[in-house]
């Protein structure tokens, strides 16, 4: 009899315990990227670089994701007409002002920074997270939608590259062109460059630096499959050069 009692109330225990904890996790999102971090090493006259995959694994709750996402839809800028990327300036500096203090990008943060990477692999880092979602028409949203959503148009994710950054402690601005939109950081030195076809490139903008990080599409003109700070597509070097408009953040 004994025996069965200490039965029964091991399952009532196990019972209680699925159906607290089981909806806990029903209401949260998931969500991995695989960062690949080159680290340079040297012994006496020997120097070699060690290549390590690292997964980023995030956890944002629907309660955050829905606050947000009802946030900018109850916003005035949802109601607001644009009709150029120069007009939405506003609103991506909202999203991101607000955007920062997201846990989830608080979180995100922390994860980045535990990986002990230099300035250059650490934009790069980040790049290479956006290049693993999916490029989508849309509009510009928090970085908390953007990570649930796993998509973006060039302004979305933009907007989430600046956020990200912004809250690890970089200088940032938009970069905005007559049709694409894309992120400058400001870098205590300078990126180096990972391929000969693609020379680093800056603007500076009131005594600050800025190096261009490309956050739509995927440069796979010679195997890598994001674009790393400093390089600028072809395509947007005329404009680069003398048509731009600066957005600081």
């Amino acid at each position: 009899m004994r025996g069965n009692k200490v039965v029964l109330r091991t399952l009532f225990f196990f019972a209680v315990l699925v159906l607290v904890v089981t909806p806990v996790y029903a209401q949260a999102y998931i969500r991995s990227w695989t960062v690949t971090v080159e680290k340079r090493e040297s012994f006496l006259i020997w120097s070699w670089t060690n290549v390590e995959n690292k997964t980023i694994t995030l956890t944002v709750d629907k309660a955050t994701y829905n606050y947000y996402h009802d946030m900018r839809l109850g916003s005035k800028y949802a109601q607001e007409r644009f009709y150029s990327y120069k007009d939405f300036i506003p609103y991506y500096k909202w999203l991101v002002t607000v955007g920062v203090e997201a846990k989830p990008v608080k979180d995100l943060v922390a994860q980045l920074k535990a990986l002990g990477l230099n300035e250059t692999n650490y934009v790069n880092a980040i790049s290479q997270m956006m290049a693993q979602m999916t490029y989508a028409h849309g509009p510009a949203k928090f970085a908390v939608e953007t990570m649930v959503d796993w998509k973006a148009d060039c302004d979305g994710f933009s907007v989430f590259a600046a956020t990200i950054l912004k809250a690890s402690g970089y200088e940032v601005c938009l970069i905005i062109y007559r049709g694409h939109v894309e992120v400058g950081v400001h870098l205590e030195t300078k990126p180096y460059q990972r391929s000969p076809d693609y020379p680093i490139r800056w603007l500076d903008y009131k005594g600050m630096r800025y190096y261009p990080l490309e956050c739509a599409g995927q440069n796979a003109n010679w195997g890598y499959v994001y674009w790393c700070v400093g390089e600028l597509p072809s395509s947007l070097e005329t404009e680069f050069l003398s048509k731009v408009y600066i957005a600081r953040l």
